[in-house]
């Protein structure tokens, strides 16, 4: 069964998953062994621990599963858990995008100014596409795209325009600001 999240539940995992550890110190049939001796054989759990390698505490958990689910309980077990948080709800994730929006500054600040994890603001943030603080533009916060126009020489141009003018960075040109419209070319740099 696969979650809306495209995360498998449990029961489905594949065998890769439960994979054994190559130094592990018990596999199944090292947890029977240690099963066997301490209730078939009399062996204290201290003692059949130190025959197998683990603490006393690995064996009691051993001979514990064994006696709730038999020999069910000495299988692999995976390591995720049961359940995973939830995603925040589309209120908090549209507060991140009107927070970042009116102050553009970045997920650290964005989590410590409404109470969320940097992380979770970084995802909220990645999710809806935002750009990062800096491929924007400072003064008009628009996303810059650097692309080459001739042999050796940049441009910079902006992604959705609003009027204004472009900066022409790069060699074979001089630093400065150039009006819109078209240039010597005709294309409009």
């Amino acid at each position: 069964m696969v979650r809306a999240s495209g995360l498998r539940t449990v029961e489905e995992l594949s065998e890769e998953a439960l994979r054994v550890h190559p130094k592990a110190m018990l596999t199944v049939a090292g947890r029977r062994l240690l099963v066997e001796r301490v209730l078939a054989q009399g062996w204290p759990v201290v003692r059949a621990a130190e025959a197998q390698g683990v603490s006393a505490a690995t064996a009691y958990k051993w001979v514990r599963r064994w006696r709730a689910e038999g020999e069910d309980g000495l299988a692999d077990r995976s390591c995720r858990p049961l359940t995973s948080p939830g995603r925040l709800s589309a209120d908090r994730e549209q507060a991140i995008l009107a927070y970042r929006a009116a102050h553009r500054v970045g997920p650290h600040r964005i989590g410590w100014a409404l109470g969320e994890a940097r992380s979770t603001v970084s995802a909220v943030l990645a999710r809806h596409q935002v750009p990062r603080l800096w491929e924007l533009d400072r003064p008009i916060g628009t996303v810059v795209r650097y692309q080459r126009q001739t042999l050796g020489s940049w441009s910079r141009s902006r992604s959705k325009a609003k009027g204004g003018s472009l900066r022409v960075v790069g060699t074979g040109c001089s630093a400065g600001t150039v009006p819109e419209g078209p240039g010597p070319s005709g294309t409009g740099l």
